[in-house]
């Protein structure tokens, strides 16, 4: 053995190019089963995937206004603002379609529950 040469076997023909390297081979989902009705189910989860993250953000734009109502004394046209909806009627129809009563009915029973369980000061 001479010590200018490398004793690890690999001459480096057989090497990748190196932008090449570390990166592992994905499959094509398209390679395999080609079952009827498979491209439906993609093309379903396509669109189902806006649709569940406009539900995400919807829900956390309702839970903040659900917060503001109950902790704050902001008015109901500038929660509207914050949390992102363009006008108070569009805030308004989402509360109520999510949770059954108008965001003011909504702050006036927060604040009812909360004067209930605090203690009566003499």
């Amino acid at each position: 053995m001479r010590g200018d040469e490398d004793d690890d076997g690999d001459d480096g023909e057989d090497r990748a190019p190196e932008e090449d390297r570390g990166v592992p081979e994905v499959a094509d989902p398209r390679d395999g089963d080609d079952r009827p009705g498979d491209d439906r189910a993609d093309a379903a989860c396509v669109h189902e995937q806006p649709c569940r993250e406009a539900a995400f953000i919807r829900e956390r734009r309702l839970d903040r206004t659900r917060y503001l109502l109950e902790n704050t004394r902001i008015p109901l046209s500038d929660i509207a603002v914050m949390c992102g909806f363009g006008e108070l009627s569009t805030f308004s129809r989402a509360f109520r379609r999510s949770s059954g009563v108008a965001p003011s009915q909504h702050r006036r029973a927060a604040r009812e529950r909360a004067a209930s369980l605090s203690p009566a000061v003499a």
